[in-house]
């Protein structure tokens, strides 16, 4: 069973480099062995925490990293309006 606090890679082989939970979502910073945008940033939700979406896929891994503050911003900024 896929441990989103300890989890080393996703369910589908990309290797977790950092993690946040916002609320209900997985806030995910990862890197991939192929392609030429190596990095990506994934949201899940916790109840199927292992089943990241809504992929953006990066060649450089400070792009990658920025994106990943940006979007845990994005998701806090959510979590504010509808609560």
């Amino acid at each position: 069973m896929f441990n989103p606090e300890l989890a080393n890679m996703l369910p589908g082989g990309a290797v977790i480099l950092d993690r946040k939970l916002v609320g209900n979502t997985w806030v995910w910073l990862c890197a991939m062995e192929r392609g030429y945008q190596p990095y990506a940033t994934w949201l899940s939700d916790i109840k199927h925490p292992g089943n990241a979406t809504c992929g953006h896929y990066h060649g450089r891994f400070v792009n990658a990293l920025k994106d990943f503050h940006e979007r845990i911003r994005e998701q806090w900024s959510l979590l504010e309006q509808y609560s």
